[in-house]
């Protein structure tokens, strides 16, 4: 995982998606990160097995993706470095990620319990995460053979990461609280009160 945390004036800076080259990651990071942005660029690990061995590797939660923290107004040093296509965008305007869904990553990825990235739920219990290291992280509820999960969404990138949790740490949202439910795809989840 990659968080870099850089002090300066930081009034106007926002988080916004950036999608680039997967496999230029490591020097879009090092290029930003030289250039003074705050970066996050968060991976899980998997282990991969073959006949004769098995390895290890860290891939991206978010692959194609990466965020950094810049003012949308002077975002040219941004769009220039190598690797990077383009800010994920509404027309010509850079689309805004909410600072609590980066908190809620920042805050799974801190906890260390295990990640991986999720196709986005388009139905599901909504819920919310009240107690322990993850407290606070609201989500969608999934079912899985294995236990349960909650799935934190970037719907703007229609992207999603599933983190394994006690159901018992949970509860259920209210319809008056907000979490962005993305519309898209179909639902194989169920859900559980």
């Amino acid at each position: 995982m990659l968080y870099m945390s850089v002090a300066g004036n930081s009034v106007n800076r926002q988080w916004y998606a950036l999608e680039i080259h997967p496999k230029l990651a490591p020097s879009i990071c090092v290029s930003l990160a030289e250039k003074g942005f705050e970066l996050l660029h968060p991976t899980y690990r998997v282990t991969r097995y073959w006949c004769d061995r098995t390895a290890v590797r860290e891939l991206p939660l978010f692959p194609g993706y990466l965020f950094a923290r810049f003012d949308a107004n002077d975002r040219w040093p941004v769009v220039v470095t190598p690797g990077i296509k383009g800010v994920v965008s509404f027309g010509k305007i850079p689309a805004l990620i909410p600072g609590d869904e980066i908190e809620s990553i920042q805050l799974a990825l801190r906890s260390g319990f295990p990640l991986e990235p999720h196709a986005v739920p388009t139905v599901g219990q909504r819920v919310a995460i009240r107690r322990g290291p993850l407290s606070g992280i609201k989500g969608i509820l999934l079912d899985v053979r294995k236990g349960w999960r909650v799935i934190v969404s970037v719907p703007l990138i229609n992207q999603s990461i599933s983190i394994e949790i006690d159901y018992d740490a949970l509860r259920t949202l209210d319809i008056s609280e907000p979490i962005p439910v993305p519309i898209w795809g179909d639902s194989q989840y169920s859900q559980r009160g």
